[in-house]
Protein backbone atom coordinates (compact mmCIF):
# COMPACT_ATOMS: atom_id res chain seq x y z
CA UNK A 1 0.00 0.00 0.00
CA UNK A 2 1.56 3.30 -0.92
CA UNK A 3 1.44 5.76 2.61
CA UNK A 4 2.98 9.15 0.88
CA UNK A 5 0.62 10.76 -1.49
CA UNK A 6 1.58 13.70 -2.70
CA UNK A 7 1.33 16.55 0.13
CA UNK A 8 -0.52 19.41 -1.52
CA UNK A 9 -4.16 20.20 -1.81
CA UNK A 10 -6.28 20.64 -4.58
CA UNK A 11 -8.49 23.42 -5.31
CA UNK A 12 -12.07 22.25 -5.59
CA UNK A 13 -14.76 25.34 -7.02
CA UNK A 14 -17.90 25.74 -5.63
CA UNK A 15 -19.05 28.45 -7.71
CA UNK A 16 -17.80 31.48 -6.59
CA UNK A 17 -15.97 29.81 -3.29
CA UNK A 18 -13.08 27.48 -3.50
CA UNK A 19 -12.48 24.50 -1.03
CA UNK A 20 -8.87 23.11 -0.45
CA UNK A 21 -8.94 19.02 -0.16
CA UNK A 22 -6.47 18.28 1.68
CA UNK A 23 -5.00 14.94 1.51
CA UNK A 24 -4.68 11.80 3.95
CA UNK A 25 -1.58 10.26 4.98
CA UNK A 26 -2.42 7.30 3.51
CA UNK A 27 -4.14 6.57 -0.10
CA UNK A 28 -6.15 4.14 1.06
CA UNK A 29 -6.68 4.60 4.69
CA UNK A 30 -9.25 7.37 4.43
CA UNK A 31 -10.86 10.08 7.43
CA UNK A 32 -14.48 9.80 6.78
CA UNK A 33 -15.03 5.80 7.22
CA UNK A 34 -15.49 5.23 3.73
CA UNK A 35 -15.46 2.47 1.66
CA UNK A 36 -11.75 0.73 1.07
CA UNK A 37 -10.51 0.43 -2.12
CA UNK A 38 -11.65 -3.59 -2.52
CA UNK A 39 -15.37 -2.73 -1.47
CA UNK A 40 -15.40 0.09 -4.32
CA UNK A 41 -17.63 -0.92 -7.23
CA UNK A 42 -15.62 1.24 -9.77
CA UNK A 43 -18.21 -0.45 -12.32
CA UNK A 44 -20.45 2.64 -11.34
CA UNK A 45 -17.97 5.11 -11.98
CA UNK A 46 -17.06 6.84 -15.72
CA UNK A 47 -14.98 9.45 -17.28
CA UNK A 48 -17.41 11.86 -19.84
CA UNK A 49 -14.65 13.53 -22.24
CA UNK A 50 -16.29 16.75 -23.53
CA UNK A 51 -15.19 16.23 -27.00
CA UNK A 52 -16.24 20.04 -28.54
CA UNK A 53 -18.97 22.24 -27.93
CA UNK A 54 -20.02 22.29 -31.00
CA UNK A 55 -23.33 20.90 -31.98
CA UNK A 56 -25.46 21.53 -35.31
CA UNK A 57 -29.12 20.54 -32.88
CA UNK A 58 -30.04 23.56 -30.55
CA UNK A 59 -32.09 21.63 -27.97
CA UNK A 60 -33.82 23.56 -26.11
CA UNK A 61 -33.02 21.42 -22.66
CA UNK A 62 -29.16 20.55 -23.52
CA UNK A 63 -26.83 20.80 -20.81
CA UNK A 64 -23.66 20.93 -22.50
CA UNK A 65 -22.57 18.58 -19.94
CA UNK A 66 -22.02 21.63 -17.34
CA UNK A 67 -20.00 23.67 -20.13
CA UNK A 68 -20.09 26.81 -20.13
CA UNK A 69 -18.71 30.24 -22.14
CA UNK A 70 -16.10 29.66 -24.79
CA UNK A 71 -14.97 26.11 -24.42
CA UNK A 72 -12.57 24.85 -26.79
CA UNK A 73 -12.18 21.14 -28.21
CA UNK A 74 -10.02 18.60 -26.43
CA UNK A 75 -6.61 17.22 -27.74
CA UNK A 76 -5.94 14.12 -28.25
CA UNK A 77 -3.11 14.48 -25.97
CA UNK A 78 -5.51 14.90 -23.14
CA UNK A 79 -8.05 12.17 -24.01
CA UNK A 80 -5.11 9.90 -23.65
CA UNK A 81 -3.98 11.42 -20.48
CA UNK A 82 -7.43 10.55 -19.75
CA UNK A 83 -7.29 6.94 -20.95
CA UNK A 84 -3.98 6.46 -18.97
CA UNK A 85 -5.94 7.49 -16.11
CA UNK A 86 -8.57 5.34 -16.14
CA UNK A 87 -6.54 2.48 -17.01
CA UNK A 88 -4.19 3.52 -13.83
CA UNK A 89 -7.25 3.48 -11.38
CA UNK A 90 -9.53 0.82 -12.69
CA UNK A 91 -12.49 2.76 -14.50
CA UNK A 92 -13.46 1.22 -17.32
CA UNK A 93 -16.52 3.54 -18.79
CA UNK A 94 -14.79 5.98 -21.05
CA UNK A 95 -17.72 7.77 -22.53
CA UNK A 96 -16.96 10.43 -25.54
CA UNK A 97 -19.99 13.65 -25.42
CA UNK A 98 -20.03 17.25 -26.36
CA UNK A 99 -21.31 19.24 -28.63
CA UNK A 100 -21.75 16.60 -30.93
CA UNK A 101 -18.58 14.26 -31.19
CA UNK A 102 -18.98 12.94 -34.86
CA UNK A 103 -18.65 16.75 -35.79
CA UNK A 104 -15.04 16.00 -35.45
CA UNK A 105 -12.80 14.74 -38.39
CA UNK A 106 -10.52 12.74 -35.91
CA UNK A 107 -13.48 10.77 -33.80
CA UNK A 108 -12.07 7.73 -35.42
CA UNK A 109 -8.57 8.45 -34.43
CA UNK A 110 -9.75 9.36 -30.97
CA UNK A 111 -11.13 5.61 -30.66
CA UNK A 112 -8.43 3.89 -32.15
CA UNK A 113 -6.07 5.90 -29.97
CA UNK A 114 -8.13 5.27 -26.57
CA UNK A 115 -7.96 1.64 -27.43
CA UNK A 116 -4.26 1.69 -27.83
CA UNK A 117 -3.77 3.11 -24.39
CA UNK A 118 -6.28 1.01 -22.68
CA UNK A 119 -7.60 -2.33 -24.48
CA UNK A 120 -10.27 -2.85 -22.02
CA UNK A 121 -11.81 0.08 -22.14
CA UNK A 122 -15.74 0.36 -22.58
CA UNK A 123 -15.71 3.47 -24.88
CA UNK A 124 -19.23 4.94 -25.80
CA UNK A 125 -20.42 7.61 -27.84
CA UNK A 126 -23.75 9.75 -26.91
CA UNK A 127 -24.88 11.62 -30.70
CA UNK A 128 -27.58 13.31 -32.14
CA UNK A 129 -27.38 10.78 -35.34
CA UNK A 130 -27.39 13.34 -37.58
CA UNK A 131 -23.55 12.24 -38.59
CA UNK A 132 -24.22 8.36 -38.12
CA UNK A 133 -24.68 6.57 -41.36
CA UNK A 134 -21.84 8.57 -42.85
CA UNK A 135 -19.52 7.74 -39.63
CA UNK A 136 -20.21 4.18 -38.38
CA UNK A 137 -18.71 1.73 -40.34
CA UNK A 138 -15.03 3.99 -39.47
CA UNK A 139 -16.11 4.35 -36.14
CA UNK A 140 -16.64 0.50 -35.63
CA UNK A 141 -13.61 -0.23 -37.68
CA UNK A 142 -11.81 2.11 -34.97
CA UNK A 143 -12.89 -0.67 -32.70
CA UNK A 144 -15.75 1.19 -31.15
CA UNK A 145 -19.01 -1.15 -29.97
CA UNK A 146 -21.88 0.92 -28.77
CA UNK A 147 -22.97 4.23 -29.57
CA UNK A 148 -26.24 5.89 -28.03
CA UNK A 149 -28.14 8.42 -30.41
CA UNK A 150 -30.53 10.69 -28.62
CA UNK A 151 -34.01 10.38 -30.07
CA UNK A 152 -36.51 12.53 -27.74
CA UNK A 153 -39.94 12.06 -30.51
CA UNK A 154 -40.60 10.17 -33.52
CA UNK A 155 -42.82 13.31 -35.22
CA UNK A 156 -41.46 15.78 -37.26
CA UNK A 157 -42.74 18.70 -36.03
CA UNK A 158 -42.19 17.99 -32.37
CA UNK A 159 -37.90 17.24 -33.41
CA UNK A 160 -37.83 20.29 -35.33
CA UNK A 161 -39.20 22.20 -32.37
CA UNK A 162 -37.07 20.40 -30.04
CA UNK A 163 -33.92 20.93 -32.06
CA UNK A 164 -34.48 23.37 -34.37
CA UNK A 165 -33.46 21.23 -37.35
CA UNK A 166 -35.86 19.86 -39.98
CA UNK A 167 -33.58 16.16 -39.82
CA UNK A 168 -35.45 13.28 -38.57
CA UNK A 169 -35.60 11.60 -41.32
CA UNK A 170 -31.66 11.49 -41.66
CA UNK A 171 -31.32 10.82 -38.07
CA UNK A 172 -33.93 7.37 -38.31
CA UNK A 173 -32.00 6.44 -40.97
CA UNK A 174 -28.88 6.54 -39.40
CA UNK A 175 -29.88 4.34 -36.66
CA UNK A 176 -31.43 1.76 -38.84
CA UNK A 177 -28.08 1.51 -40.09
CA UNK A 178 -26.30 1.61 -36.71
CA UNK A 179 -27.77 -1.49 -34.73
CA UNK A 180 -26.51 -3.39 -38.02
CA UNK A 181 -22.84 -2.15 -37.17
CA UNK A 182 -22.57 -2.01 -33.63
CA UNK A 183 -23.50 -4.62 -30.61
CA UNK A 184 -25.12 -1.71 -29.03
CA UNK A 185 -27.52 0.87 -29.78
CA UNK A 186 -29.07 2.76 -27.31
CA UNK A 187 -31.71 5.46 -27.91
CA UNK A 188 -31.80 8.45 -24.90
CA UNK A 189 -35.04 10.32 -25.19
CA UNK A 190 -35.46 13.11 -22.96
CA UNK A 191 -39.47 13.11 -21.62
CA UNK A 192 -41.15 16.49 -20.32
CA UNK A 193 -44.62 16.97 -20.41
CA UNK A 194 -44.01 18.62 -23.98
CA UNK A 195 -43.14 15.31 -25.82
CA UNK A 196 -44.65 12.64 -22.89
CA UNK A 197 -47.28 11.74 -25.75
CA UNK A 198 -46.30 9.33 -28.21
CA UNK A 199 -43.41 7.87 -26.46
CA UNK A 200 -44.74 4.31 -26.56
CA UNK A 201 -44.16 5.05 -30.26
CA UNK A 202 -40.17 5.33 -29.59
CA UNK A 203 -40.76 2.10 -27.37
CA UNK A 204 -42.05 0.34 -30.53
CA UNK A 205 -39.63 1.86 -32.77
CA UNK A 206 -36.71 0.51 -30.52
CA UNK A 207 -38.38 -3.55 -30.40
CA UNK A 208 -38.72 -3.19 -34.34
CA UNK A 209 -34.74 -2.44 -35.26
CA UNK A 210 -33.21 -4.17 -32.18
CA UNK A 211 -32.27 -0.46 -30.49
CA UNK A 212 -32.49 -0.31 -26.69
CA UNK A 213 -34.37 2.84 -25.24
CA UNK A 214 -34.17 4.58 -22.42
CA UNK A 215 -36.47 7.26 -21.14
CA UNK A 216 -35.12 10.09 -19.25
CA UNK A 217 -36.69 12.70 -16.46
CA UNK A 218 -34.71 16.71 -17.12
CA UNK A 219 -31.95 16.99 -15.19
CA UNK A 220 -32.93 19.62 -13.27
CA UNK A 221 -36.76 20.03 -12.04
CA UNK A 222 -38.64 22.67 -13.34
CA UNK A 223 -42.28 23.97 -14.45
CA UNK A 224 -41.92 21.39 -17.71
CA UNK A 225 -40.97 18.12 -15.70
CA UNK A 226 -42.26 14.81 -16.06
CA UNK A 227 -41.08 12.37 -12.94
CA UNK A 228 -39.92 8.80 -13.60
CA UNK A 229 -43.60 8.26 -12.09
CA UNK A 230 -44.92 10.12 -14.77
CA UNK A 231 -43.43 8.12 -17.03
CA UNK A 232 -44.22 5.25 -15.68
CA UNK A 233 -47.93 6.02 -15.49
CA UNK A 234 -48.16 6.84 -19.15
CA UNK A 235 -46.39 4.22 -20.25
CA UNK A 236 -48.42 1.36 -18.86
CA UNK A 237 -51.45 3.02 -20.16
CA UNK A 238 -50.01 2.18 -23.71
CA UNK A 239 -47.86 -1.06 -23.24
CA UNK A 240 -48.46 -4.36 -21.46
CA UNK A 241 -45.78 -5.27 -19.21
CA UNK A 242 -44.68 -8.45 -18.23
CA UNK A 243 -41.87 -7.55 -15.39
CA UNK A 244 -40.69 -4.02 -13.89
CA UNK A 245 -37.20 -4.58 -11.54
CA UNK A 246 -35.76 -1.44 -9.71
CA UNK A 247 -32.06 -0.98 -10.25
CA UNK A 248 -29.77 1.74 -8.75
CA UNK A 249 -33.13 4.28 -9.18
CA UNK A 250 -33.68 3.14 -12.41
CA UNK A 251 -37.01 1.13 -13.72
CA UNK A 252 -36.05 -2.04 -15.78
CA UNK A 253 -39.15 -2.96 -17.86
CA UNK A 254 -39.92 -5.83 -19.90
CA UNK A 255 -43.02 -5.91 -22.05
CA UNK A 256 -45.04 -8.88 -22.69
CA UNK A 257 -43.47 -9.34 -25.79
CA UNK A 258 -40.19 -9.30 -24.04
CA UNK A 259 -38.69 -6.12 -25.22
CA UNK A 260 -36.81 -4.49 -22.71
CA UNK A 261 -36.30 -0.78 -21.72
CA UNK A 262 -35.80 1.44 -18.63
CA UNK A 263 -36.74 4.59 -17.19
CA UNK A 264 -33.93 6.64 -15.21
CA UNK A 265 -34.21 7.48 -11.77
CA UNK A 266 -33.38 9.96 -9.60
CA UNK A 267 -29.54 8.69 -8.21
CA UNK A 268 -28.23 7.77 -4.63
CA UNK A 269 -26.96 11.44 -3.68
CA UNK A 270 -23.31 11.44 -2.53
CA UNK A 271 -21.65 13.65 0.43
CA UNK A 272 -20.43 16.48 -2.18
CA UNK A 273 -24.33 17.45 -2.74
CA UNK A 274 -25.36 17.94 0.84
CA UNK A 275 -24.89 21.55 0.97
CA UNK A 276 -26.02 22.25 -2.40
CA UNK A 277 -28.82 24.24 -3.05
CA UNK A 278 -29.62 22.59 -6.19
CA UNK A 279 -30.24 18.54 -4.03
CA UNK A 280 -33.54 18.16 -3.62
CA UNK A 281 -34.26 19.08 -8.06
CA UNK A 282 -31.13 17.87 -9.43
CA UNK A 283 -31.62 14.45 -10.85
CA UNK A 284 -27.81 13.06 -11.47
CA UNK A 285 -25.68 11.47 -9.17
CA UNK A 286 -21.61 12.40 -8.81
CA UNK A 287 -20.56 9.54 -10.32
CA UNK A 288 -19.91 10.63 -13.93
CA UNK A 289 -16.81 12.88 -14.00
CA UNK A 290 -16.88 15.20 -16.96
CA UNK A 291 -13.69 16.45 -18.30
CA UNK A 292 -13.09 19.62 -19.64
CA UNK A 293 -10.57 21.34 -22.69
CA UNK A 294 -9.51 23.01 -20.49
CA UNK A 295 -7.94 20.46 -17.92
CA UNK A 296 -10.54 20.82 -15.23
CA UNK A 297 -13.14 17.81 -14.26
CA UNK A 298 -16.28 18.06 -12.45
CA UNK A 299 -18.40 15.41 -10.97
CA UNK A 300 -21.23 17.71 -10.47
CA UNK A 301 -23.34 18.46 -13.80
CA UNK A 302 -24.98 21.65 -12.39
CA UNK A 303 -21.46 22.98 -11.77
CA UNK A 304 -21.21 23.13 -8.09
CA UNK A 305 -17.79 21.80 -8.41
CA UNK A 306 -14.87 21.60 -10.57
CA UNK A 307 -11.29 20.78 -10.21
CA UNK A 308 -8.25 21.77 -11.92
CA UNK A 309 -5.66 19.53 -12.82
CA UNK A 310 -2.79 21.48 -14.79
CA UNK A 311 -0.47 21.06 -11.97
CA UNK A 312 -1.10 17.63 -10.57
CA UNK A 313 -2.38 14.12 -11.55
CA UNK A 314 -5.74 13.41 -12.57
CA UNK A 315 -5.90 10.68 -11.05
CA UNK A 316 -4.68 12.42 -7.32
CA UNK A 317 -7.69 14.83 -7.90
CA UNK A 318 -9.82 11.69 -8.68
CA UNK A 319 -9.19 10.88 -5.33
CA UNK A 320 -9.99 13.39 -3.34
CA UNK A 321 -13.08 13.84 -5.21
CA UNK A 322 -13.69 10.09 -3.79
CA UNK A 323 -12.70 11.16 -0.25
CA UNK A 324 -15.17 13.89 -0.40
CA UNK A 325 -18.07 11.54 -1.82
CA UNK A 326 -17.67 9.28 1.22
CA UNK A 327 -16.67 6.59 -1.27
CA UNK A 328 -13.01 5.85 -0.90
CA UNK A 329 -9.25 5.51 -2.95
CA UNK A 330 -8.20 4.15 -5.65
CA UNK A 331 -4.80 3.27 -6.59
CA UNK A 332 -2.20 5.95 -7.70
CA UNK A 333 0.45 4.05 -9.04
Amino acid sequence: MKSDIKKVGVQIYMGETVKEIAPTNSGFVNDYGIKSREELDLDEFQFRIILTPRCNHNCYFCHREGASGNVRETSIEQILEVANTAKKVGIKKIHLTGGEPLIRDDIAEIIEQIYDVYPCADVAITTNGYYLKDKADELRYAGLKRITVSLHTLDPEEHKRITRVDDLDQIIEGIKYAVNIFDLVKLNTVVTRDNIEGIEKIVQFGKENGARVRFLPLTYKGDNFASQDDIYGYITRKIDIADVVQDKGDLIITTKDDYIFEIKGAYMKSRLCDNCEYRDKCMESCKAFRIYPNKTISPCLMGKYKSDYNNTSLSFVFNNYLKMMGEGVVNEN
